[in-house]
């Protein structure tokens, strides 16, 4: 698995008072590689910048803020990332060190005993209101024992979500279509925490963990189109590229030549 890229910032208009406390957003990205999006991380080196992916409004953040081209993900997979990004150690110290970690499991690690950004943040001041939404940290289990005044883990297991694949892992409840990855009600679930924060005025620390861009690979069909077009042309593919996926029902229908073109296009919008 790549690593994964975070976006944090806090909220300037707080922070330029010292005796007003900042308030914090994190936006965690799964499995994001540091070149797949239209941000150069290096100012001086604009060719990292992904030639076919837009991502507009995350140019806009780095516009307004700084980019830390070289600051590394603490693990090449998901699971001892989130963990050591949880707990501010790394992977060896905070006893997770790998996906599915049967070593973690032998020495009977509890996470617990770590403190989380969450309950850090309100050891320094217990006003804040801290949210979490999205993927988890499945060995944490429940993100509520850990600090977290309001998280939208609504399954039956902790932490349940998985990849973004299902709504509800354990009867495989799909998410629907005009939803992939639950990229949008992440968003509006996020919104709304912000909007109750502007009306109570209370500081509060709030982490947006995507599930994009792990596989598989969904999104938007009006959006796929889009880059379908672009790569089409770009290629000189004359008649346009099938909008086939390798899940769909008709998957065999998708010439082989085209199926690459396609998951890129599939990808691209997903981003």
């Amino acid at each position: 698995m790549k690593p994964m890229i975070i976006f944090l910032f806090a909220l300037t208009d707080m922070a330029v008072h010292a005796q007003e406390p900042p308030n914090f957003v994190i936006i965690y990205a799964d499995d994001l590689g540091y070149t797949q999006t239209s941000v150069s991380m290096m100012k001086d080196k604009p060719e990292l910048a992904h030639k076919l992916h837009q991502t507009p409004n995350l140019e806009k953040l780095a516009q307004q803020g700084m980019r830390f081209s070289n600051a590394y993900c603490p693990s090449p997979v998901c699971t001892s990332s989130r963990a050591s990004i949880q707990h501010g150690k790394t992977t060896a110290r905070v006893g997770c060190i790998s996906i599915h970690d049967v070593m973690m499991n032998k020495k009977q690690i509890d996470l617990g005993n770590n403190l989380s950004i969450a309950e850090m943040i309100k050891e320094a001041d217990k006003g804040y209101v801290t949210a979490f939404f999205g993927k988890g940290c499945s060995p944490m289990r429940w993100f509520k024992d850990h600090g977290y005044d309001v998280t939208d883990f609504n399954h039956k297991t902790p932490n349940g979500n998985g990849h973004g694949d299902w709504w509800e892992p354990t009867n495989k409840t799909p998410i629907p279509a005009d939803d992939p990855k639950r990229v949008f009600s992440l968003a509006k679930t996020s919104a709304d925490f912000l909007e109750k924060r502007a009306e109570d005025k209370q500081p509060f620390y709030l982490m947006v963990s995507h599930y994009a861009v792990h596989v598989r690979n969904t999104s938007l069909k009006s959006t796929r189109e889009k880059y379908l077009k672009i790569l089409a042309e770009d290629n000189g593919i004359v008649g346009g590229v099938p909008d086939i996926s390798k899940f769909d029902k008709n998957a065999d229908e998708m010439p082989k030549k085209l199926q690459s073109v396609c998951e890129k296009a599939n990808y691209a919008a997903m981003m």
